[in-house]
């Protein structure tokens, strides 16, 4: 039964850690993503900024319009940042949400697995006790049933036996 309980509890703890280290694989993976969208966003944003002066200057326009597509351009950047952010934050609460749950049903199945064991170690006592309970009656009926079944020869060479002893004594 020790070892048993040994196992499952070594089982749980090797489940524990594989579950903690695919999650944190998972984290570094989103983390690594999110970063290299940040890295393009940044370089679209730099990319449209250098290009923009030439495209606005094409198009004829100056002044207040440039302003107000450089305040655009910076605003695109921003929300563009946010979405990342905000798609991050979502899938940083759904990975936590599915390693929650993992690690919840590990738990079950450790849980259900040890309830197993107890109750399979108590039957397997009690059959033990039920079967020396068994042989103790069983072997006190053979006694009696020995007994019964001796002759009267026996048991008087056995009392003149214990008789020549305790004179001899």
């Amino acid at each position: 039964y020790a070892k048993k309980i040994a196992g499952l509890d070594s089982n749980f703890d090797s489940t524990k850690a594989q579950l903690l280290d695919s999650y944190n694989g998972s984290v570094k993976d989103l983390n690594d993503s999110v970063s290299k969208a940040l890295q393009e966003a940044y370089i679209s944003k730099m990319m449209s900024e250098k290009n923009l002066p030439n495209q606005l200057s094409i198009q004829g326009l100056n002044g207040g319009a440039t302003e107000s597509a450089i305040a655009s351009l910076m605003n695109n950047y921003g929300n563009a940042r946010n979405n990342i952010a905000s798609a991050q934050q979502s899938s940083l609460i759904q990975l936590q949400q599915v390693y929650n749950n993992n690690l919840a049903n590990a738990l079950q199945r450790y849980n259900d697995a040890r309830s197993n064991a107890a109750d399979n170690n108590y039957a397997y006592r009690m059959q033990l006790e039920n079967d020396l309970a068994n042989n103790t009656i069983n072997s006190y009926a053979d006694l009696y049933s020995a007994l019964a079944n001796m002759d009267s020869n026996y048991t008087n060479a056995m009392s003149n036996y214990v008789q020549n002893q305790a004179n001899n004594n």
